[in-house]
């Protein structure tokens, strides 16, 4: 992913809150046959499942290396890191972009999580993705 970092115009790198991207990406949003079909295709046996968290953030999906190529990129004054949570804040702060839509709002409600996800999943998301996310929150 650090290829991105070295195109001559600055990417822009949307990141998403770690645990609704996890309950999204796991089928806890509208697709949830897509969540289903990646999660067996890893063997693993639901969305709570610690294979499935960590190849997620990692081998899988690579949340992880994904939010930390963005930070860097941030960083260096590489890119430009847009936060889904922020999306009209962050993405105003980008030169030469066109305006978002005036009605665009974050669909990220924890309601989605209630039933899908275990405390312990969210808990363990949480603490995996901190230090990368709260320096991005920042």
């Amino acid at each position: 992913m650090g290829f991105l970092n070295n195109l001559e115009e600055k990417p822009i790198f949307l990141v998403r809150d770690p645990v609704f991207a996890f309950n999204s990406y796991s089928g806890g949003g509208w697709r949830k046959e897509g969540g289903a079909r990646r999660i067996k295709y890893v063997e693993a046996t639901g969305p709570n499942d610690i294979r499935w968290i960590n190849l997620w953030l990692n081998d899988f999906a690579f949340w992880l290396d994904g939010a930390k190529n963005a930070l860097k990129a941030h960083e260096q004054q590489k890119g430009y890191v847009v936060r889904y949570h922020n999306f009209k804040e962050d993405w105003a702060k980008i030169p030469n972009v066109p305006p978002i839509h005036k009605n665009f709002n974050s669909k990220d409600n924890p309601d989605k999580l209630q039933g899908f996800l275990s405390e312990q999943t969210i808990e363990i998301i949480k603490y995996k993705t901190a230090e990368v996310w709260n320096s991005i929150c920042a």
